[in-house]
């Protein structure tokens, strides 16, 4: 039998390989994906109005997902029956991210274009936001990944998507399911879903406007990242303790408050981390090859409407 000190080394070595796998990959694999949706969707939904593209995308995204929170059920049962139920749940996986970023990208523009990216502007989008999902207590919903990861082989697809809020229910009209279901999810969708980009988009604007010198462009965003990962890996060593202490219901009112400050300084490194990563992504990642790239886009936007115009006239 193992002593208990190897035990723990063991135990102790895999949390670290574990949290440097989640700093080091798999964090910036995530920041990746959206960083390049964000960038193509830049690239080719009408990229000379932004108005129009961010109404667009907001819109279309945030209307998309709406429906599909109306109608979740329905779409695991039908899932649940196939053969390929895993594969298809990643293919719905997929959609949502994608329907994610589309959204974030839309509400995100939205603000920007009509709030202006001041400071002001960010410290009201940052604490509305924040207060909105602490008042729908839904504050867990600012933490992403390296806040939280989850891995496939330990949770169930099905019950880790299109989960709604359930707040409101209504006994009193004919048409009571329905009518829950639309408030829920409008609920879920619209204001807690839009209070969690308010909030990512006012920190994210903090950072760039107090921390972020033109001077020491890289060196700002390297000192932002490493902020962000200080926070993670400390609010990661405090959860550690934190488990070890034991809590009966009902909790009071004094650990109740330091959840939503541990939620929130986990947040605020969250997306410390998020920025720090996307802005050196911009400058090291191809960067070169990316300005051929929205080159090479322009030209065949130019090309094919030539050749629409061309088969117009020769109509």
């Amino acid at each position: 039998m193992s002593s208990p000190f190897k035990r723990f080394s063991l135990l102790f070595c895999k949390k670290v390989l574990n949290l440097i796998i989640i700093l080091c990959f798999i964090t910036p694999a995530v920041v990746s994906y959206w960083r390049g949706t964000w960038y193509i969707l830049d690239l080719f939904v009408f990229p000379a109005d932004k108005v129009f593209s961010a109404s667009l995308t907001f819109t279309a995204s945030f209307g998309t997902i709406f429906l599909l929170m109306l109608v979740e059920d329905y779409i695991k049962e039908f899932l649940d029956e196939r053969k390929a139920r895993k594969g298809l749940y990643l293919v719905l996986f997929y959609l949502l991210a994608f329907l994610s970023v589309t959204s974030w990208r839309g509400l995100w523009m939205l603000l920007d274009l009509y709030t202006t990216t001041a400071l002001a502007s960010a410290f009201v989008s940052h604490v509305v936001g924040f207060l909105i999902v602490l008042c729908t207590k839904t504050s867990s919903s600012i933490i992403a990944i390296p806040g939280y990861c989850a891995s496939e082989r330990h949770i169930d697809l099905s019950k880790s998507i299109l989960e709604g809020k359930k707040y409101l229910r209504i006994r009193t009209t004919a048409c009571a399911d329905i009518t829950t279901r639309m408030l829920n999810s409008f609920v879920t969708v619209f204001i807690i879903g839009g209070a969690v980009i308010c909030y990512w988009r006012g920190t994210w604007l903090i950072f760039v406007t107090t921390m972020v010198s033109p001077t020491y462009y890289v060196i700002s965003w390297v000192t932002i990242l490493g902020l962000g990962n200080a926070v993670v890996i400390m609010c990661y060593c405090l959860s550690e303790l934190i488990i070890t202490i034991e809590l009966t219901p009902p909790y009071s009112l004094l650990s109740r408050s330091l959840e939503q400050v541990f939620v929130y300084i986990l947040g605020f490194g969250v997306v410390a981390s998020w920025a720090g990563i996307w802005h050196l992504m911009d400058i090291y990642l191809l960067p070169g090859q990316c300005c051929y790239f929205k080159a090479v886009v322009r030209r065949i936007r130019v090309d094919l409407s030539n050749l629409s115009n061309s088969l117009l006239m020769n109509d």
